[in-house]
């Protein structure tokens, strides 16, 4: 048996059915730098991210297929009129703090994020700032992850513009929390 088949048990007919696994093989086609994902495993499980590179073999001391993402861990709040009324009449900052977004940095095995059928288009900067080698060392990945929070910002504070609807649609569902 390869890794490519899983082996069901059929419970009444008392015989076990190979069946030939496609999931791995589709995965890595999607895949691709740019790609949303919603994480599926771990404490991060439910939070979107997009996908920065992916290796479909082994590389260095990772001996799985695996992708490096950076996602939303805490999104940003509800923003009302009433509330961007209120800041401005009073000159509070509630708009400012509520925009607050917490990213993430992590390699993750590819079995363990779904791919949605959106693209994030800041997925380029992100991968100029984020590599592999700046996660093996703690200081190099804080520096990192606060480069990822301030362009992700930006990019939060700019949604309605994009190359096309496809771009503009990809950045509302990414920084929308998953309700599920």
């Amino acid at each position: 048996q390869t890794n490519n088949h899983h082996t069901f048990f059929c419970g009444t007919i008392g015989r076990s059915v190979s069946v030939l696994s496609t999931t791995r093989v589709s995965n890595m086609a999607i895949l691709k730098p740019g790609r949303i994902v919603v994480v599926l495993a771990g404490k991060l499980a439910g939070k979107k991210a997009v996908v920065l590179s992916a290796h479909t073999s082994h590389s260095g001391d990772k001996r799985y297929s695996h992708v490096l993402v950076c996602g939303v861990a805490r999104t940003p709040k509800k923003i009302t009129r009433a509330l961007v009324a209120a800041d401005a009449a009073n000159g509070t900052k509630k708009v400012e703090k509520r925009c607050v977004i917490k990213p993430f940095v992590k390699v993750l095995n590819m079995n363990h994020v779904m791919p949605t059928r959106f693209t994030l288009d800041v997925h380029e900067a992100l991968k100029n700032v984020i590599t592999d080698s700046s996660l093996n060392a703690e200081d190099k990945k804080g520096i990192a992850k606060n480069k990822a929070k301030a362009i992700l910002t930006a990019r939060y504070k700019d949604q309605a513009t994009g190359k096309n609807d496809k771009a503009v649609a990809g950045v509302q569902y990414f920084f929308r929390k998953l309700k599920f």
